[in-house]
């Protein structure tokens, strides 16, 4: 079985655990082993990918944590400027050298989060966004809402796409006439 780690970066009052329960809830295929990872299993190719979600609490996350990640999700409330500028300072601030080789890929999330907020903010403009983007250095920039299991599923392919490497096979040794002559025996 192959693994594709990814770290889970997130603007901190948006909830990651929240986020990861989503993502697991709008694909039937996730099923939780600890409080703050997520599992998933998915066929490619007829071989079975195990994908993780490291979501840890961004107050506990250590260099190490960066080292054994394949990718780096970082996500924000796509409908609060607020969330996009916690999730910047929370980079600039802890994240950023510590994240210098890792693949990185933003993530905006849409839709309910605001639907039963008493107070609601501006929305990230595009190019607050993009400029965000440029700043990690993020491979892609999704904006998923956590409704949809083709928007979360692409998110995936991306890093499945990005990251992923199979392990070469051994080659398996016949014995051929050519094979046979070679060998001494002593």
């Amino acid at each position: 079985m192959e693994a594709i780690n990814i770290l889970v970066l997130g603007d901190p009052l948006f909830g990651k655990s929240l986020l990861a329960e989503r993502f697991a809830m709008a694909t039937g295929n996730y099923c939780v082993i600890e409080p703050y990872i997520y599992k998933v299993m998915q066929q490619i190719d007829g071989s079975t990918i195990q994908f993780s979600l490291m979501n840890i609490p961004n107050e506990d996350i250590r260099q190490e944590d960066f080292v054994k990640a394949n990718a780096v999700l970082m996500v924000f409330d796509e409908d609060d400027v607020e969330s996009l500028e916690r999730l910047q300072r929370l980079w600039t601030e802890h994240f950023e050298a510590m994240c210098e080789s890792s693949l990185v890929i933003l993530c905006g999330i849409t839709s309910y989060v605001h639907r039963d907020r008493l107070f609601y903010h501006n929305n990230a403009t595009r190019q607050e966004i993009e400029d965000f983007k440029d700043k990690t250095e993020a491979t892609a920039y999704f904006s998923v809402d956590l409704g949809s299991q083709e928007q979360i599923f692409q998110v995936f392919d991306r890093f499945y796409n990005e990251t992923f490497v199979p392990k070469p096979r051994k080659r398996e040794r016949s014995l051929s006439l050519k094979s046979l002559k070679s060998l001494k025996f002593w």
